[in-house]
């Protein structure tokens, strides 16, 4: 095998390496994503992630702002919760809509899409014993 050749399949086989790792990585990343999404959608998830962005000083600190996170939580809840109504309402109107143009089959398999829950919307606050972070140096 001549060295050009040798070069050519090296080069090839080090681009594929390199796409299969690309194409790892992007899918851990977008993995991990969502699992923090999840994690901050979970009762008292918003409350614990605003407390390790914020990093408060002492307990004296994260209990004055504790009423403050937990009201937006609150507040985030209930916007959701309206978002999610308009969307189902929205969404039975487009099952009245397409009704007639849909087989048993697909109206369903419309219908069961339908009953999935949305996601948690309740409130809560972190598990007991999660104070405030470590104080900051």
């Amino acid at each position: 095998m001549s060295t050009k050749v040798r070069s050519v399949g090296v080069l090839i086989a080090t681009l594929a390496v390199g796409v299969v790792l690309g194409v790892l990585a992007a899918g851990a990343a977008t993995q991990n994503r969502t699992r923090s999404i999840e994690r901050v959608r979970q009762p008292g998830g918003f409350v614990s992630h605003m407390r390790d962005v914020i990093g408060p000083r002492d307990s004296a600190q994260w209990e004055a702002l504790r009423p403050h996170l937990e009201a937006a939580d609150e507040s985030n809840r209930e916007i959701r919760r309206l978002a999610y109504e308009q969307l189902r309402a929205e969404f039975d109107g487009l099952v009245e809509g397409i009704d007639g143009l849909l087989d048993e089959d697909q109206m369903n398999r419309l219908l069961e899409f339908r009953r999935q829950p949305p996601p948690r919307l309740e409130r809560g606050r972190p598990p007991e014993g999660e104070g405030p972070p470590p104080p900051r140096p």
